[in-house]
């Protein structure tokens, strides 16, 4: 009887460094190729389709209206027309200061500041609007925490103390960077007057509104926020469409392209993917469905795309961009563990699309090594 024997060809699986390594290569070829055509193409012809300078301005608009409502009636004061929220409300600061620290109505300089009843902003809202002076005085005590007023029985009886008057007098005059307050005046500024105006003043405006020759302060305010909305989803879609775009070039089309069914990082590298149980080269299909879990895992870099337009911190703002970064972001380290734990160094994609990556060199040495038994097979049978 003929004696048949079992050949075993062994194959080498990529080094856990390697299979890293390849991840880290399509990735950033990935992440440079939608970062560059989200600011070079997809966002600007985005801006160009929905028209995001006219609405911008629009929106801008409306607030200027909605601000200028509080400025008209002397309750928030404005360096200028367009100055912003921030910059109105730290303005507005300096003129409340003004009041307890001049004995003059009008101090000789191009601006508002001066011991004017007008100035005194806060209180014009309690009087005018919320009409309870007693309040006024209630409030006024509970945040008179560092005790730099005097408060009497009368709203005209608040006054700042003689010792931080005349100092303070020079330093709204002279020192115009907020950074380099004195300690006096940043308390002021956050113990008193930012209490006062936003929890107060201010939340007072928002829950009860604020209505003026039949324009709404809210009104205003939530239509310029609904503006501004519908443009920071023109960012978020953009990029989320730079990512599909880059993900089909470096996972789809390429791998379908290439020859071997590599990515480029493949290429450079010289790997090659197997079907892990056949041992045999992948096919479309196999491309189509290991590319679906990079598209997943290429998500955790869409945060970073608009930051040349808006900066990371306000990235953090767009629509959906911070969730679909965390998400794919948590997914990637769940995907690199499996390669720390797996036998072949094999990652939870790898093991859900049934792949095996091996050196190309080992493939050639597996198809080498069936040529040399099928000669064997074929010269044992003569």
């Amino acid at each position: 009887m003929e004696e048949q024997t079992q050949n075993i060809i062994e194959l080498k699986p990529l080094s856990k460094w390697k299979r890293f390594l390849l991840f880290l290569g399509d990735y950033f070829v990935a992440f440079i190729l939608s970062f560059a055509l989200f600011n070079l193409a997809v966002f600007p012809l985005a801006k160009v389709i929905c028209d995001t300078q006219t609405r911008s301005e629009n929106a801008a608009y409306l607030e200027q209206q909605a601000l200028n409502m509080l400025k008209d009636d002397g309750i928030l004061y404005a360096p200028s027309s367009a100055a912003s929220f921030e910059d109105r409300v730290n303005y507005t600061f300096k003129v409340f200061l003004s009041y307890y620290v001049f004995d003059d109505e009008n101090i000789p300089e191009d601006n508002q500041y001066g011991h004017k009843q007008e100035n005194e902003v806060v209180r014009t809202y309690y009087q005018n609007v919320i009409k309870d002076e007693s309040l006024y005085i209630k409030d006024f005590k509970e945040v008179n925490t560092d005790n730099m007023f005097v408060i009497g029985d009368d709203v005209m009886s608040i006054a700042l103390k003689d010792e931080y008057k005349s100092k303070l007098a020079n330093e709204l005059l002279e020192i115009k960077d907020e950074s380099k307050y004195s300690e006096a005046m940043t308390n002021i500024r956050d113990h008193v007057f930012a209490k006062l105006f936003y929890l107060h003043v201010y939340n007072h405006i928002t829950e009860n509104d604020y209505v003026k020759g039949g324009k709404s302060f809210n009104n205003l305010l939530k239509e310029a926020s609904s503006i501004m909305k519908s443009l920071q989803w023109v960012a978020s879609g953009s990029a989320i469409v730079a990512i599909i775009i880059s993900w089909g070039i470096v996972y789809v089309i390429y791998p379908i392209v290439n020859k071997e069914k590599r990515t480029i990082t493949m290429s450079a590298m010289r790997l090659s993917k197997l079907n892990y149980k056949m041992l045999s080269p992948i096919t479309n299909k196999d491309v189509m469905i290991h590319s679906f879990y990079h598209f997943v895992l290429s998500m955790s870099s869409i945060l970073f795309m608009p930051i040349l337009y808006f900066g990371l911190a306000y990235s953090f703002n767009l629509p959906l961009l911070f969730v679909l970064s965390a998400i794919s972001l948590g997914l990637a380290i769940i995907s690199g563990v499996f390669i720390f734990i797996n036998e072949y160094n094999r990652s939870a994609s790898d093991i859900l699309t049934n792949i095996v990556l091996v050196p190309t060199s080992e493939i050639d040495n597996m198809y080498r090594e069936r040529l040399e038994n099928g000669n064997r097979e074929e010269t044992n049978r003569e």
